[in-house]
């Protein structure tokens, strides 16, 4: 029975030792597995991390990159905007009278010609007035070179107060303005002549010339295509008009 109970006994034992090793086998292999994959997830993690900084170290250069080229076209934008503002400032010294800040008569000669275009275009009528103030020599005599500087600026500032926007005031040399006043007829160009004569007259004159007393003008009124069909024959229109009114008395329009 012995010997029997021992051969029977003996598959037994093996099959279990056989069994826990398949598993002790397993798990060895499920460990370096487990193990390498480990590795593998840690690696990339770390990859990852250093991809990230990268990035970021990346999108911090191109941040600082974009901000330097913003600052540098912003600068240029404002040296362009800067050099901009002083051609047209320059451009305006180059149509201003010095002294009264008004046009001066070389812009008056380009208005005139744009005018006169305009007018034969649309067959309207414009109007110039052209101003000498009367006994101007007085006035230099009296209280000085001086004295008659600040009494040109006084009335170009009374032209500047009295007249539309898209009217052009002009200084036309010495003691005489020319006002060109688009789309004016003959009735309304005498009429802003009368109203320049009335705000002259009555102008609060600088304390330094007061002792001159009453300031008055002579004006003489031509309009195009009525007087003359050219810029010359309407100034000289303009002008012996002018002349007529200071041979008739002065302080008045013609």
């Amino acid at each position: 029975m012995s010997t029997v109970a021992s051969a029977l006994s003996a598959p037994v034992s093996n099959t279990i030792v056989d069994s826990r090793f398949e598993k002790t086998s397993s798990d060895t292999h499920l460990q370096l597995i487990t193990n390498k994959l480990y590795k593998v997830v840690s690696k990339l993690e770390s990859l990852n991390e250093e991809l990230e900084e990268r990035v970021k170290n990346r999108t911090a250069e191109l941040n600082r990159v974009n901000l330097a080229l913003q600052e540098e076209i912003d600068r240029r934008c404002a040296a362009e905007e800067e050099l901009m503002l002083s051609n047209i400032a320059l451009s305006e010294q180059a149509w201003r009278d010095s002294l009264t800040q008004l046009y001066n008569r070389r812009f008056l000669g380009d208005a005139l010609k744009r005018e006169i275009a305009r007018a034969e275009r649309n067959g309207t009528s414009f109007a110039i007035l052209l101003a000498d103030i009367d006994n101007f020599k007085l006035v230099n005599d009296t209280c000085g070179h001086a004295g008659g500087d600040i009494l040109l600026q006084a009335i170009g500032a009374c032209l500047l107060t009295l007249f539309r926007g898209g009217d052009i005031v002009c200084r036309y040399g010495g003691e005489e303005f020319v006002i060109l006043m688009p789309y004016v007829s003959t009735t309304i160009a005498l009429k802003r002549a009368e109203q320049l004569l009335d705000c002259v007259r009555q102008m609060e004159m600088p304390h330094e010339i007061r002792e001159i007393g009453i300031v008055t003008l002579s004006i003489g009124a031509a309009v195009f295509p009525d007087h003359a069909r050219n810029q010359d024959d309407l100034l000289r229109a303009a002008d012996s008009a002018m002349y007529s009114a200071k041979n008739s008395g002065k302080n008045r329009v013609t």
